[in-house]
């Protein structure tokens, strides 16, 4: 396949080309959720057996199989040499079956439906030669629950949990800067070199769920072991610009900033951008002359004003910008300097606006 041939192999086309191999799921999961919502409140995991549907996990397969011939979906930085690879999963062009398997979830973990949002949706294809007993560690605080999918699980292959083990969340972007934060005696494996974990052998058709930023967890005997992992939290954060809702979202504040007048624009809600990973504040070689800046997901970092941070703390999300500027107690005759800083941080991506 060309270079040309990949670039133009869009998800329509991947889902045509499907519908003609395997049966379309109607959906991921096969059980009621209410009837483990007690389990995963008491223990923070459950393990579901046959819990996913065969057709969905047929799907799940014939997507990285597609994957791996035209590498389309390789996200070659999140590659870890001798450990795994990983493929950006996608779901049908509507996204009911994503929206299907996020209602089941936030069912099950007590999350707010219609604040859940998907941080991740990765493949991940275990080497041969990954490590066998890897230290543990807890997902970035936007994977505030993980969902464990097998494909293909080696007979010997486990997720060790620590669930009765410091439960404290990892409140930064990723776990190496979690794992960074620690001191040697206070790194994983030191703290839980004597704890026993709980393992979990998850066999293809069975789910896990799991706190994903607050239990430390690993998965032992990983090689070639093949998981569609699903992150999911009700803070609404897209860490990774991988939430397709999120997406749409993005794309209707744009239209909505292109097309509005400022009068237009005072009735609009405004929500702090899911996608506005975090604001850095920077102390530079010029001097060490401080910067603010703001980094936004699949885009460039910008620098922010003392006041452009001060509206982001202020925003409430789902209130109306008339709103914002009458908490402000912004006068009417600096109204116009207001709305301009919301069109910039809104055209940067640091804020959406919402009609």
């Amino acid at each position: 396949m060309s270079l040309e041939n990949v670039v133009c192999d869009s998800r329509e086309t991947r889902d045509l080309r499907l519908a003609g191999r395997i049966n379309a799921p109607a959906k991921v999961f096969d059980f009621d959720p209410m009837s483990y919502v007690a389990e995963f409140r008491a223990k923070g995991y459950v393990h579901i057996k046959d819990g996913v549907t065969p057709e969905f996990i047929e799907m799940a397969k014939a997507r990285l199989e597609e994957y791996q011939g035209d590498r389309s979906q390789f996200l070659s930085e999140w590659e870890f040499k001798n450990k795994k690879q990983q493929y950006l999963f996608e779901f049908p062009e509507n996204n009911r079956l994503l929206r299907g398997a996020m209602d089941t979830v936030a069912t099950v973990t007590d999350m707010a439906p219609d604040r859940v949002t998907t941080s991740e949706r990765h493949i991940k294809v275990y080497a041969p030669k990954a490590h066998p007993n890897p230290p543990a560690h807890k997902d970035r605080f936007a994977s505030k629950i993980a969902v464990g999918i097998p494909l293909f699980m080696p007979a010997e292959s486990a997720v060790v949990l620590y669930p009765d083990q410091s439960r404290e969340v990892n409140g930064f972007d990723s776990s190496e800067d979690w794992r960074n934060s620690f001191a040697t005696p206070d790194l994983p494996e030191n703290v839980l070199k004597n704890v026993e974990p709980t393992k979990l052998y998850v066999d293809v058709g069975d789910v896990v769920l799991f706190l994903g930023s607050a239990i430390y967890h690993e998965r032992i005997n990983g090689a070639n072991a093949v998981l569609l992992y699903l992150k999911f939290n009700d803070m609404r954060l897209d860490p990774l610009a991988e939430d397709p809702f999120i997406a749409t979202q993005r794309q209707a504040s744009l239209a909505n900033l292109a097309r509005m007048t400022d009068r237009d624009l005072l009735d609009c809600a405004a929500e702090v951008s899911p996608r506005l990973v975090r604001v850095s504040r920077h102390y530079t070689r010029n001097d060490w002359r401080e910067v603010l800046m703001g980094q936004v997901a699949g885009e460039k970092s910008f620098q922010l004003s003392e006041s452009d941070l001060a509206l982001l703390n202020r925003i409430r999300n789902g209130q109306k910008v008339r709103e914002l500027l009458a908490d402000a107690g912004i006068p009417d005759a600096n109204a116009p300097e207001f709305l301009q800083a919301i069109r910039r941080l809104g055209e940067r991506g640091g804020i959406d606006i919402l009609s």
